[in-house]
């Protein structure tokens, strides 16, 4: 919220998000998360949040990453990746019984 002149206060307008946009910098990431940026990188130090991929000396976050870590309650990141990497798998296949030669 900020403060008006005449003393009345406003909610401050966060522009609607680029659905185009595949990677974010700290600063974006931190303001999605409503966290500062020093937050921010002390949750990706301690296994909190989903790590940034990094190009050049630029750190990154994946969005549609972070959205889905979000709409599954940010659990722990490690916990996260092997609950995803589980879901990721083609479900395995049935193993049939063979059946014994008929003159066996």
């Amino acid at each position: 919220m900020t403060s008006n002149p005449d003393g009345s206060t406003s909610v401050e307008h966060v522009p609607a998000l680029d659905p185009t946009v595949l990677l974010i910098s700290a600063a974006e990431t931190a303001m999605r998360l409503s966290v500062s940026k020093a937050t921010l990188h002390k949750l990706v130090a301690v296994g909190a949040v989903p790590k940034p991929i990094h190009l050049g000396r630029r750190a990154l976050w994946r969005v549609e990453e972070l959205e889905e870590w979000v709409r599954d309650g940010c659990p722990p990141v490690e916990r996260w990746e092997r609950q995803r990497s589980l879901s990721l798998k083609p479900p395995a296949r049935p193993t049939r019984k063979r059946s014994s030669p008929a003159g066996a």
